[in-house]
């Protein structure tokens, strides 16, 4: 399917986003990685999962945080992010009747991800190498059902301290530390890949997990 480069509405002004149309029902929005470090909705992280979504009939969408790219705003600590997030999802109900979401997020995305959970009930949540040592992260619960994939070998954020954090929620439904990989996993993105396809094909399109 063709990639559709937009702007949306959002809390602070207009949103650039990349949305897939598709034949299936879900949507999947993917959120990208700190943008004071670089972090864009052209992450290879990001693209792999949009990627391998999109290959499995779901309809995907990336799209950068306020301040990032055409994106207006300022970067806001997580909170005016997740209010981009949230304005993402309706965008998705609104103007395409998906109204049935699996959010995904890296790194700082990830983090992103699970706060908008707390406002948003989702299909799946898939969360790809959170950042723990965030102090509001400890007091966010994942929804259920969720999944994780972690670095063994992550320099930036600490696997120990997911693994951690991911035995006082309820059990992830798929699971992954990818070995030998560091934080943007160079090298390992066909790992990603199989994990994709191998835990939301397409049946899960229509009737779950």
């Amino acid at each position: 399917m063709q990639e559709q480069h937009l702007t949306i509405r959002g809390p602070s002004g207009q949103l650039e986003v990349i949305f897939t149309p598709n034949t299936g029902s879900i949507g999947v929005i993917v959120c990208h990685p700190h943008p004071l470090y670089g972090g864009t909705m052209t992450n290879k992280v990001v693209t792999t999962l949009c990627k391998n979504f999109s290959e499995l009939g779901y309809p995907t969408l990336r799209f950068n945080f306020r301040g990032i790219g055409q994106s207006a705003g300022e970067f806001d600590h997580g909170i005016g992010e997740t209010a981009d997030t949230l304005a993402v999802i309706h965008w998705l109900k609104i103007e395409h009747g998906i109204d049935t979401v699996i959010l995904a997020g890296f790194s700082f995305g990830a983090f992103v991800a699970l706060n908008a959970c707390q406002h948003f009930t989702v299909k799946h949540l898939l969360l790809v190498a959170p950042p723990t040592e965030y102090p509001e992260f400890n007091h966010l619960t994942a929804p259920n059902p969720w999944s994780l994939i972690v670095a063994a070998e992550d320099e930036v954020v600490s696997t120990p301290a997911i693994l951690a954090w991911a035995q006082q929620q309820t059990p992830p439904c798929h699971f992954l530390s990818v070995e030998g990989a560091s934080h943007f996993f160079h090298g390992k993105l066909a790992v990603l890949n199989e994990f994709i396809h191998q835990h939301f094909i397409a049946e899960s399109l229509t009737h779950g997990h």
